[in-house]
């Protein structure tokens, strides 16, 4: 599910504040949703200078179609989302994820010597589908260290009625909490 772009200015005013290279994507939300509504072929020569080429965005990991059909069966119940078709939620999804793959990517190549992190959505990393694979494709396996983190509100993990639990090691209803995900 998307979330505003609101919840990242905290970490963003940490980069300034700190000097650190913060580079953006190119590539717009407008080109995803269009790719979404009407298909990669939609995009015109322009959109096309801001996105890997169309032979390097992969949709066949079996196992990531099988989330992302999950997911996109769960935006149709709740009339979410640009896609009425499923390859095409898949598509706008990995062009997403390829998108940053390449330009984090390029960053590494030009700054070896750098640290990167990454804030993206849960979709987009959870189990090292997205972004994270799509990065070690991009540099080789073994030459990049890929560790993902899932940020999850205290709300929702108090919903899971583990009160006690957080209670026991301080966090507060206001408190994020850094999950390391398993792949």
């Amino acid at each position: 599910m998307a979330f505003s772009l609101g919840i990242l200015r905290p970490y963003f005013a940490v980069c300034q504040r700190k000097s650190t290279t913060c580079p953006r994507l190119k590539y717009t939300l407008r080109s995803n949703e269009k790719s979404s509504r009407q298909g990669l072929e939609s995009l015109t020569a322009e959109e096309k200078k801001h996105i890997p080429p169309i032979s390097e965005i992969r949709t066949d990991n079996a196992a990531y179609r099988q989330l992302l059909l999950e997911v996109y069966q769960e935006h149709q119940k709740a009339e979410q989302g640009n896609s009425t078709a499923f390859e095409r939620f898949v598509q706008a999804q990995v062009l997403w994820d390829e998108t940053w793959a390449e330009k984090i990517a390029q960053f590494v190549k030009a700054n070896p010597d750098y640290q990167v992190v990454v804030l993206g959505g849960k979709g987009h990393i959870i189990y090292g589908y997205g972004i994270p694979s799509r990065v070690e494709r991009r540099l080789g396996v073994g030459n990049v260290k890929v560790r993902s983190v899932l940020l999850i509100p205290v709300k929702i993990l108090l919903c899971r009625q583990i009160d006690p639990l957080l209670t026991l090691f301080g966090i507060t209803r206001n408190s994020t909490i850094l999950l390391e995900s398993n792949n």
